[in-house]
């Protein structure tokens, strides 16, 4: 029989992966058609593919270079009026784009709206009073354009794909990718004794130099790895197998799971159904419909991974459960006899906080291999160490395990699409979530500590988590499957993704307005430092712009989820405005400004988080919320940073009495937001203590 070389029709059309008819039941059929009744044909032609997605990109980025040199030669030039309105990708209609062409009066090309009105405008206006933008731009102030290296023409589009491309795009270098690092890895896996683990070679790895070698020297008849095949052969075992020693000590403190702490039938489930109500909702890293498949089939029995993933979520579903003393530390578990009296007496109710630690403890005492590569429970368990870390005396570790997190992705190549696309759909989805989850973590805990974040964007290409709702990840039909329908509205991952976008602004301003050592064009100096402020604000704006109307903040919404996921939204949204600009408030050392109002903008912005944690307060009143859970810990950060900006505020500037007043109620209600907090997680008592002091007459 003859073995076809493409996809059927129908395959083609629903751009599936089609095993053609030899690995069918039916020797006419694919395995897909032959599954669902469909005709399997062979006879549309091949549709003619549009430009590689590279070129439209370099076009793309051709113009704005484009634009923005126009803007520096002649700045007071609107260059809508004479060449159409800014295009989105995403929405782009043509009818509507040629109407709103016409109605500038801007001809069909290639003719021209005339130009020489507007230069003389433009001229006259440039040499009678330079505006902001142009000494920006001057050759004087540094470089061309100070700002445009900051976030670049679009601020978090390149990482937006089409989500109707196929995984296998036979344009792009996707594919060709995927393979090559599968080809390099499996290759090098096979030159190692006792280490099976799939690893991440990068091109600028020896492992990609060799394969151009052997690409060099084998052409096509000797195989993609040949010469990595050979070296397999004829390598010295002396210096290639790991010794024992390395194998005892990699595996030292490697301990089977302690079942004497397995929350009981019945108990387990209010813990998991906690956790997903309480964590996974703000912080989506998990399926739970396919993590209750797993359970329900006892895989932590077989899985020494899925049991720590269990643990955590055990640890993290606990924090909220205080009328239940399963979940507590036990009395008699203390270093010294003085900290067991501790226990035993409570006298300062703080056995409270102890919630979920029986837990954690189990999952340390089953240690880790050094040697083993990781997977996707160990990115799971580090995500959910993490959020349960986020109550401790010491949460500083989530920084130093994120950061060991995101190396750990780079290890097996998760942070690049092409690694992503070897796994299933729902091992890839679930992959995804862990990175980006990480990757939130990552850069909220830098901003919150002042420190470098462990991955650059530029580091990385992955697209952002599928915005589809858990049940519709596996339907049963390969057309519906990882397809949000209409009518159920937005995904709940859908604000989780819209708070990755803020990630990556926060991300650019910590590397440029932050930065210990500044790059030559993110120089100190005022006018670098304006435009640098000025395009990180413009990305703000193009986010809030960005944001879906089911997730915009409105404090009357009666979906409490949606009223939640947007209160986080816009509270870490002008967390980030505050963060933005606030070393440009002026202080009695450092009386320059870069011309723009900051201390009015950080005011602003604390008093509308302010209104959105009394909000929050109000709503878990009404509602009947348990102590301690009408705020998440989410906020803690906003909360603290908007109480000392309001507290500057007042010290800063000539305020009347009324402003002071309005400025304490608002410090205030960020206090009780912190009090609230506190009663779940006692990091939050300790910047109560703090904020109390500083709002003190």
């Amino acid at each position: 029989m003859l073995i076809l070389q493409r996809a059927c029709d129908v395959c083609r059309r629903k751009k599936i992966k089609c095993d053609g008819p030899m690995n069918s039941q039916s020797t006419s059929k694919c395995a897909h058609c032959h599954e669902y009744g469909k005709e399997c044909t062979y006879v549309e032609a091949a549709k003619r593919r549009g430009p590689p997605k590279g070129y439209v990109e370099a076009l793309e980025q051709r113009c704005g270079r484009l634009e923005r040199l126009f803007q520096q030669l002649h700045p007071g030039v609107d260059l809508t009026e004479h060449i159409g309105p800014a295009l989105d990708r995403d929405d782009f209609e043509q009818s509507t784009y040629l109407e709103s062409l016409k109605s500038l009066h801007i001809p069909a090309y290639p003719q021209m709206k005339p130009l020489t009105a507007a230069l003389s405008k433009s001229s006259s206006n440039t040499h009678a009073q330079p505006s902001p933008s142009s000494s920006i731009s001057s050759p004087a102030a540094g470089p061309p354009s100070v700002a445009s290296t900051v976030l670049g023409p679009a601020p978090w589009q390149t990482y937006e794909r089409d989500p109707s491309r196929p995984p296998d795009d036979e344009e792009g270098n996707c594919g060709m990718d995927a393979a090559e690092h599968a080809q390099v890895a499996e290759a090098m896996n096979r030159l190692d004794i006792h280490d099976g683990s799939w690893r991440f070679h990068g091109k600028s790895s020896l492992a990609h130099l060799l394969r151009l070698f052997n690409t060099l020297k084998y052409k096509q008849d000797a195989g993609p790895t040949a010469f990595l095949e050979r070296v397999a052969h004829i390598k010295r075992q002396e210096y290639w197998q790991v010794p024992e020693w390395e194998v005892v000590v990699a595996n030292e403190g490697v301990r089977p799971v302690d079942y004497s702490i397995w929350p009981a039938p019945g108990f387990d489930r209010r813990l998991i159904d906690t956790y997903f109500d309480k964590v996974n909702t703000y912080l989506p890293l998990l399926n739970k419909i396919i993590f209750m498949r797993q359970y329900d089939a006892g895989s932590y029995k077989t899985s020494h991974g899925f049991a720590k993933v269990c643990l955590m979520v055990f640890a993290n579903g606990a924090r909220f459960v205080d009328d239940d003393e399963r979940v507590f530390w036990p009395r008699d578990w203390a270093m010294s006899e003085e900290g067991k009296e501790r226990l035993k007496s409570d006298a300062d109710g703080t056995i409270r906080y102890s919630g979920g630690w029986i837990y954690m403890r189990a999952i340390m005492r089953m240690g880790r291999s050094i040697a083993q590569g990781p997977n996707l429970y160990d990115f799971q368990t580090q995500v959910l160490f993490c959020a349960f870390l986020q109550g401790a005396a010491v949460p500083h570790l989530m920084w130093v395990l994120s950061g060991l997190g995101l190396r750990s992705a780079q290890e097996i190549g998760i942070h690049v699409r092409s690694t992503l696309l070897l796994a299933n759909p729902i091992e890839r989805a679930l992959y995804n979530r862990a990175f980006w989850c990480l990757y939130h973590i990552d850069r909220v805990n830098c901003a919150a500590i002042g420190r470098s974040v462990a991955l650059q964007d530029t580091d990385f290409d992955a697209d952002y988590p599928i915005p589809v709702d858990d049940e519709y990840w596996s339907t049963g039909d390969p057309e519906a499957d990882f397809v949000q329908p209409e009518r159920a509205g937005i995904p709940k991952v859908a604000a989780f993704v819209h708070m990755l976008k803020l990630d990556h602004v926060l991300g650019a301003a910590l590397r440029t307005i932050y930065a210990i050592n500044k790059l030559p064009e993110h120089h100190a100096d005022t006018v670098s430092q304006r435009a640098v402020v000025v395009e990180l604000d413009s990305a703000l704006n193009a986010w809030a712009d960005s944001v879906p109307d089911g997730l915009r903040w409105d404090p009357t919404r009666a979906d409490q989820t949606l009223f939640e996921q947007s209160a986080m939204l816009y509270s870490q949204y002008y967390f980030c405005q505050i963060l933005i600009h606030r070393p440009f408030i002026p202080t009695p050392a450092k009386l320059e400004t870069i011309g723009l109002p900051s201390l009015a903008i950080c005011s602003n912005a604390a008093r509308s988080i302010a209104n959105i944690l009394d909000a929050l307060l109000r709503r878990g009143r009404r509602f009947g919320a348990l102590p301690g859970q009408a705020v998440n810990i989410h906020f803690l950060l906003p909360a603290w940073t908007a109480a000392v900006i309001l507290l500057v505020s007042i010290y800063s500037a000539k305020q009347q009495k009324a402003d002071r007043e309005r400025a304490m109620l608002d410090v205030r209600r960020c206090i009780a937001a912190t009090k609230e907090m506190e009663m779940t997680w006692r990091q939050a008592g300790k910047l109560t203590d703090v904020l109390t002091e500083l709002a003190s007459e």
